[in-house]
């Protein structure tokens, strides 16, 4: 992901862990414009984002904070963004199909083809 520079727009989420706990947490993601850009920090939408420089974060930007965990995300666009949530919700799916106790309700044809897909062709 290339850094930003000042007047682009980026699609700001709340991505805290209070989100919809109350109506001061309810804010919709949106569009905002990159307001300043520094060597390490970012300004946009009212808050501080770290310009990640070591590549943790691939896809998006994290706000700056000094204790916890960071509430505000920014992602280059709404697509980005709705392809990480699909991504975790098909990721739930799949662990919750085999997260049962015990035997397999699925045909050993099934696992082979399951395995297959994951693994590139090379069954273990």
């Amino acid at each position: 992901m290339n850094k930003p520079k000042v007047g682009d727009k980026l699609y700001l989420v709340n991505e805290g862990i209070n989100v919809g706990r109350s109506s001061q947490d309810a804010v919709p993601p949106e569009y905002v414009t990159v307001t300043k850009v520094g060597r390490k920090y970012m300004e946009a939408g009212g808050h501080v984002f770290v310009i990640d420089p070591m590549g943790i974060a691939k896809d998006h930007y994290l706000e700056r904070i000094e204790y916890g965990s960071s509430r505000w995300s920014l992602y280059p666009s709404k697509e980005v963004y709705d392809d990480k949530v699909e991504k975790g919700r098909l990721v739930a799916n799949i662990k919750a199909m085999f997260n049962h106790y015990g035997p397999s309700p699925f045909k050993l044809e099934q696992l082979r083809a399951v395995a297959e897909i994951l693994n590139d062709g090379s069954v273990r």
